[in-house]
């Protein structure tokens, strides 16, 4: 993961991008999870938490990247601001993403911890994440690809009823933890 820099928004929003490479060295797919948002400081955890819809972006025709919006108040860390952004990777898949966006809410960013879940099933309700976003809808992403977010787009949005959130079971293979996800920036050649 490498930080190339930051874009503000109405503050104190900001949106933060990186260049990101995602390999599953597992011999199944798995899901690779990302906050939506971070606060500068932990929030006081939520009494219940949930997802309310998806957006999914995906690289057309093809669909060899698609990235999944899920919007809510389930947190992957204290810190984060809810929902989460993930990628359904297939066993030995290499994809890297750049301009891949991270919003932060506050003035201080640096350092950046940052932890990414990784897992073999993520379910709203009692309904697989993959299947829930509708039929005809492509989740799994290629084995191999290298794209940036301004070369994807939204191909299908799903909210819950009355936009109540569902729960979230995410069947947790492992985490990454990066204590600060601005130590790595972007070369000028990676741009």
């Amino acid at each position: 993961m490498q930080y190339c820099g930051m874009r503000p928004g109405k503050p104190p929003l900001k949106f933060l991008s990186f260049n990101v490479t995602v390999r599953n060295l597992a011999d199944k797919p798995q899901w690779f999870l990302f906050p939506r948002a971070l606060y500068e400081k932990a929030a006081a955890p939520p009494e219940r938490s949930g997802v309310e819809g998806v957006e999914i972006f995906s690289k057309l025709p093809e669909h060899s990247v698609s990235v999944a919006q899920f919007m809510g108040s389930i947190r992957l860390q204290p810190e984060s601001a809810g929902g989460f952004q993930a990628l359904f990777l297939p066993p030995g898949a290499v994809i890297s993403i750049r301009d891949f966006s991270i919003r932060f809410w506050g003035d201080n960013f640096a350092p950046l911890p940052l932890h990414i879940v990784i897992a073999t099933q993520v379910s709203l309700g009692k309904t697989p994440a993959d299947r829930w976003a509708g039929p005809g809808v492509k989740l799994l992403s290629q084995k191999t690809a290298e794209v940036s977010t301004r070369q994807i787009t939204m191909v299908r949005s799903k909210f819950a009823r009355r936009r109540t959130e569902l729960p979230v079971a995410i069947e947790k293979a492992g985490e990454v933890t990066i204590p600060d996800a601005l130590a790595r920036t972007c070369s000028e050649t990676s741009r």
